[in-house]
């Protein structure tokens, strides 16, 4: 079992971190130039199609990220990788059958003004969200933590420059910044490949159903705690495209993104401490987790009440006055 130091935890924290406020910042700009030449209700449905894909990964990705994280230091990484693409293909397959039924149903009532080719690219952004996952935990799992970190740049980069071109050009819509999203996730998958894959490549003779088995059995194990939490951060947004125009979920987009700020750090933290706790005894783990979080709860405290202070500020300034109600 490869042995992690806690020097490089703390390494590679700091290095999450930096990472997280250089994409927030490069998502920040995209972000800024689409809100003010989309407006309020073009960023509102932007969000509602978004959500589309997002959710179906979230309930339909079966915890394969923990599962890859846990079995990444106690399988062959050239079979566990080949074994994550099968299983993601697999499930992507039956996600986008799914979604696709579902969305004919739901788009006369809440994906007003969507075009046909908006929707078929969420459909498209399924199976890029799943591979997305499964392949961040597995560079997580075999803590090339760096590497991903400078992959997760450079997709924010190569969405930022096509969106600054976009908009150079006076082209920006739903359909076009769907479609940068789509070239950016593509981009990191081809990366992270590139990284990942084995330079004998054991091919389809390394398939274990067995390990896809286990990687399932373990997965479920938080599956469904998972879709509680991220259904707390998300499913709101789902909750107001029924009830309310695509205006106000333009704005609360907006709002939840600049508070979303909190969160890089504990989140740079956090996937850190997963590829550590998963790869140290269970005894260690107990004692260093909660020292971690009592950390996190501390930095949690002040940069709230410095969002309290400057949030109407940010909106404000970065945003413009059409979207005051953030």
């Amino acid at each position: 079992m490869k042995k992690t130091s806690r020097g490089s935890f703390t390494f590679y924290s700091l290095d999450s971190i930096l990472t997280q406020f250089i994409i927030f910042l490069i998502t920040m700009l995209s972000s800024v130039m689409t809100a003010r030449l989309l407006a309020p209700s073009g960023k509102g449905l932007l969000t509602l199609l978004l959500m589309i894909p997002w959710l179906t990964t979230v309930l339909g990705r079966m915890g394969i990220g923990h599962a890859i994280n846990y079995y990444s230091a106690r399988v062959d990484p050239h079979v566990l990788f080949v074994n994550v693409l099968v299983l993601s293909g697999t499930i992507s397959i039956v996600l986008v059958a799914i979604a696709s039924s579902i969305v004919y149903f739901v788009f006369p009532t809440i994906l007003h003004g969507a075009s046909t080719f908006a929707i078929a690219g969420t459909m498209v952004l399924i199976p890029l969200y799943l591979y997305n996952d499964s392949l961040v935990n597995a560079l997580l799992g075999s803590y090339r933590i760096s590497q991903k970190n400078r992959l997760l740049i450079g997709q924010a980069l190569i969405m930022l420059l096509l969106t600054a071109t976009l908009a150079l050009f006076h082209r920006i819509s739903v359909t076009y910044i769907l479609l940068v999203t789509i070239i950016g996730l593509v981009c990191f998958i081809i990366g992270a490949v590139f990284i990942l894959m084995p330079k004998a490549y054991p091919g389809i003779r390394a398939f274990d159903p067995s390990l896809v088995k286990d990687l399932l059995k373990f997965g479920c194990k938080a599956h469904w705690g998972n879709i509680l939490i991220d259904l707390s951060h998300r499913g709101d947004i789902l909750i107001i495209g029924s009830l309310l125009s695509p205006y106000y979920v333009g704005c609360y987009a907006v709002a939840v993104m600049i508070a979303e700020l909190l969160w890089k750090v504990p989140d740079a933290v956090g996937s850190t401490l997963l590829a550590r706790v998963s790869k140290m005894p269970a005894d260690e783990a107990r004692q260093f987790t909660p020292r971690v979080c009592r950390l996190m709860l501390f930095y949690m405290l002040i940069s709230t009440g410095i969002m309290f202070a400057l949030g109407k500020w940010v909106v404000l300034v970065f945003f413009g006055a059409a979207y005051r109600d953030s």
